[in-house]
C-alpha cells in the first residue's frame, strides 16, 4: 500500500509517517512532509504531530517530534549536495546540515 502526496509547486514530495504501535492498532502519532528545493536544500514542507504526542500530551515523553525532523535530516544528509534544510514555520528557519567547505568523508 502506498499514499502519495503532490504540491501543485514541486510536485510528488516525500513524506515520513511515524505510528505508535504500543497497542494492538497502531496509531498515527505524525506525519513530515519534504521535498528537494535546490541542489544545496530540502524544504520541509509540513510536520503535523498528533494532539497526544505533543509537548503537553499524555505521550509527550515519545519525542515524537524530534524524531521526525533528525529523520529527516539524517535522510537530506544521504542526498549529495544538500547542506540545509529549511523550514517555512512556526518562522523561516534554516538548519544547516554540513559545512559546504568541510570535505566530504
Amino acid at each position: 500500500m502506498y499514499l502519495r502526496f503532490k504540491v501543485r509547486a514541486f510536485g510528488e514530495v516525500q513524506s515520513l509517517f511515524a505510528l505508535d504501535d504500543t497497542e494492538a492498532v497502531p496509531r498515527l502519532a505524525g506525519v513530515v512532509m519534504f521535498t528537494r528545493e535546490s541542489t544545496q536544500s530540502m524544504l520541509l514542507l509540513h510536520l503535523a504531530i498528533h494532539q497526544n504526542y505533543t509537548y503537553r500530551g499524555a505521550n509527550a515523553n515519545s519525542g515524537v517530534t524530534a524524531q521526525l525532523l533528525n529523520t529527516v535530516c539524517k535522510l537530506s544528509l544521504r542526498v549529495r549536495g544538500v547542506e540545509t534544510l529549511r523550514m517555512l514555520y512556526p518562522h523561516k528557519t534554516q538548519l544547516v546540515l554540513r559545512d559546504p567547505q568541510a570535505p566530504i568523508a
